[in-house]
């Protein structure tokens, strides 16, 4: 399926928040045309499924609140841990994950990310990879990263 921010060139989209803000919109409008992973396939072109799993989840993380208002959850170390977090995605009201690669359940999005985070804290003095979890982004001190970006919300994925 084709995004409707997927484009020959990323330059050509504007600001990198218009460009989250546009990926936030295909995963959730594929969700709704769909049962969640009902065909393994990413909502997104496989550029822009890595620009936000490989370096840009907080700009979707936020895209994806602000759309729906979920909170944004990370796996990291946790609160004064030595490593924080290696990504980022948010909490839908199942509990499971969702991401530029659709919904996860916590345990699974755990597993897939945790060795990032074993993989930076191995060597660091402090580490202790039994902290590592899915935990609030704003322990990480996550808050309103882009306050001064905003957008349409869809009314329909927005929490009551």
């Amino acid at each position: 399926m084709r995004s409707p921010c997927d484009a020959d060139s990323f330059e050509r989209q504007g600001d990198r928040y218009a460009l989250a803000l546009s990926a936030a919109h295909a995963i959730l409008a594929a969700r709704t045309a769909s049962p969640p992973n009902a065909s393994g396939a990413s909502a997104l072109s496989p550029e822009l499924e890595e620009r936000f799993t490989e370096g840009e989840c907080d700009l979707l993380s936020d895209a994806l609140h602000e759309v729906t208002g979920w909170p944004v959850v990370a796996v990291g170390d946790g609160d004064g841990g030595v490593v924080g977090w290696v990504h980022a995605g948010v909490r839908m009201p199942s509990g499971d994950i969702l991401d530029a690669r659709g919904a996860h359940g916590p345990l699974t999005w755990l597993d897939d990310w945790a060795p990032f985070v074993d993989a930076y804290g191995e060597d660091l003095e402090g580490y202790d990879a039994e902290i590592v979890e899915v935990y609030s982004a704003e322990i990480y001190g996550w808050r309103g990263r882009w306050p001064h970006l905003t957008s349409d919300a869809i009314p329909e994925y927005r929490a009551s």
